[in-house]
């Protein structure tokens, strides 16, 4: 598991929480993947997008019905995902598909009151605290016409030369 001493996992409407445009993220590498019929993408049982079968590579028209474990994933746009076939095989994968954007309807989106600004990849970067969060973990949200999806992360706790940590748990320990 992941050690908290260093921080705490952000919620989707905390300052900070980043929202992503991209389908796939490198906490997805090792999950299972299921696409049912020709375009909807499933991670972990839960829909993740539409697929456009003529902006991924491979044509995912050409395997229906497929299921595996997400192998590798490059965050950017277009960027590289190594997907297995249905043994689970990483050592073996089977399609190399390009990381493209959500895309679903608007009726398969949420609306949300959060206030972003725009991060250095792209993401939308929650702005401030939203007291009465509007969203899940498995929202997906309608912004400016783009759809996001809440990516988990670790908010680290302060601890810098001018605002040291008194919790010894957040210092690392000499060898």
């Amino acid at each position: 598991g992941v050690s908290l001493a260093a921080g705490v996992l952000q919620t989707p409407c905390s300052k900070g929480a980043r929202w992503t445009q991209l389908a796939f993220s490198r906490e997805d590498v090792g999950l299972d993947y299921e696409v049912k019929g020709i375009s909807a993408l499933y991670v972990q049982g839960v829909y993740r997008t539409t697929i456009d079968t003529g902006a991924l590579k491979p044509k995912w028209g050409y395997f229906a019905n497929v299921t595996g474990k997400i192998c590798k994933v490059v965050e950017g746009w277009n960027g590289e995902v190594i997907l297995s076939n249905e043994d689970k095989n990483c050592y073996w994968p089977s399609w190399w598909v390009s990381n493209v954007p959500l895309n679903l309807t608007e009726a398969g989106a949420v609306s949300s009151a959060l206030e972003f600004a725009v991060g250095s990849f792209g993401e939308l970067v929650v702005n401030t605290d939203l007291e009465t969060c509007d969203v899940t973990a498995a929202s997906i949200i309608e912004v400016g016409g783009r759809f996001l999806r809440f990516q988990e992360r670790l908010s680290l706790n302060a601890n810098t030369p001018e605002d040291p940590s008194s919790a010894a748990a957040f210092c690392v320990s000499r060898n």
